[in-house]
């Protein structure tokens, strides 16, 4: 999976793509579930709110410069792993 981030071309690597978007969507689904059960309509959409906010500062505090570094790195080290 590629991103732009800062105007920087990031590439994922697709097992923890997969697995992020595995467990985001069991922890959505959770949350979902519990706002519905306490009557809480608008706790789920406040949950996307603060998730939001804080993932963007997490982002935020790390250069895209860096975070391209990283991740691209994790990419292409993730590819010598692959069978071929």
């Amino acid at each position: 999976m590629k991103i732009l981030i800062g105007g920087k071309e990031i590439n994922l690597v697709d097992r923890d793509v997969q697995l992020a978007k595995k467990l985001v969507k069991k922890f959505m689904k959770t949350a979902k579930e519990k706002a519905e059960a306490n009557d809480a309509p608008t706790f789920f959409f406040t949950l996307l709110t603060v998730m939001y906010l804080m993932a963007h500062d997490h982002i935020t505090a790390v250069s895209p410069e860096t975070l391209a570094l990283l991740l691209n790195a994790a990419h292409e080290n993730s590819k010598s792993f692959e069978p071929e």
